[in-house]
């Protein structure tokens, strides 16, 4: 079963004459009344920045209906690693006193954030060969919101830095305009900086060209379970583990804790085989949230969610990279 999720930047969610800007902002308007409910339990610094979020969203109810859900979840209060809530975070970005690097838009920005973080399996890496990167990035949305939106505005920022748990992202050359990749600006400004994290000090992303370089020279796309191990270490303050190869399978021990992650509700970036049968070079990192001994559900970086029988999973599976 195969279930496509929106993109944060589809034209159908900013479109007034489209069916999905209609009903989004005829929902929003329904929910008026519950969302000033559980804003009178806040205190007012809360209700102020809140409400100059959600203003910054008017024109966009798509957006402006992400934000409700996070309120009403209480994801917005989530705290980042340094101590900040993500509705801080929101607030800061949505403030014109807030400066961005040259090329982003402001209230295009704070939108696919709202949208992300409301419905993370929307999160696509579109024309790029990232799903390594957008992955993780699916798991950060989902398990750690407020870091997530940290890390963004860091790299939406004029210095383009942003310091993780251990590790620092520096924002990739040719990412803060429209590359035609068709992502959002936010996978736009993630995927490429935790790629050249990745690759250490010898290699660098080329966003450009869409692959990793050596001394200038472009060599392969996408990332090795190391790297995604690397990145979620880096994310997560915890020793991250990978297992397996591009021609081999991970060992029966990795195997195991995976299952007992997906059963503990701990999702696991998991690399398939995802070409047809007789296809090379099909490989694929994808988010594992559920497994049992009939099915396995994912989240595809594809902004989609699906589900496999568990014999094709076993089948297809080639790595993986266990959060700490």
């Amino acid at each position: 079963m195969t279930t496509d999720v929106p993109d944060a930047n589809a034209a159908a969610s900013r479109n007034p004459k489209t069916a999905r800007f209609q009903v989004a902002a005829k929902q929003s308007q329904l929910l008026k009344a519950a969302e000033a409910k559980v804003l009178a339990t806040s205190s007012p610094p809360i209700q102020q920045q809140y409400l100059r979020v959600s203003a910054a969203l008017a024109q966009q109810p798509v957006a402006q209906l992400a934000l409700q859900q996070l309120l009403f979840e209480g994801t917005l209060q989530a705290k980042d690693s340094k101590g900040g809530t993500l509705l801080a975070t929101l607030d800061a970005l949505a403030s014109s006193r807030t400066p961005l690097a040259a090329g982003l838009n402001r209230s295009t920005l704070v939108a696919e954030l709202a949208q992300e973080l409301a419905q993370p399996s929307s999160i696509d890496q579109a024309q790029r060969n990232t799903c390594g990167p957008t992955t993780v990035s699916v798991f950060l949305a989902s398990t750690r919101p407020a870091e997530y939106a940290r890390l963004i505005a860091g790299l939406a920022s004029p210095a383009g830095k942003a310091e993780m748990i251990s590790g620092s992202l520096s924002r990739v050359e040719g990412t803060t305009t429209d590359d035609k990749s068709g992502r959002t600006s936010t996978q736009r400004l993630l995927e490429p900086a935790l790629l050249d994290f990745a690759d250490g000090t010898v290699l660098r992303y080329d966003n450009a060209a869409d692959k990793h370089s050596i001394l200038g020279l472009p060599t392969v796309p996408g990332a090795l379970p190391s790297m995604v191990a690397s990145m979620l270490t880096a994310l997560m303050g915890r020793q991250a583990e990978s297992a397996g190869s591009l021609l081999g399978k991970p060992d029966a021990a990795s195997v195991v804790a995976l299952e007992r992650s997906a059963k503990a509700s701990v999702s696991v970036p998991t690399m398939i085989d995802y070409g047809e049968a007789g296809e090379h070079f099909g490989l694929h990192w994808v988010l594992t949230t559920r497994i049992d001994a009939k099915q396995v559900t994912i989240v595809n970086p594809w902004g989609r969610e699906e589900t496999l029988p568990r014999a094709e999973f076993d089948r297809r599976l080639k790595g993986l990279a266990l959060p700490g």
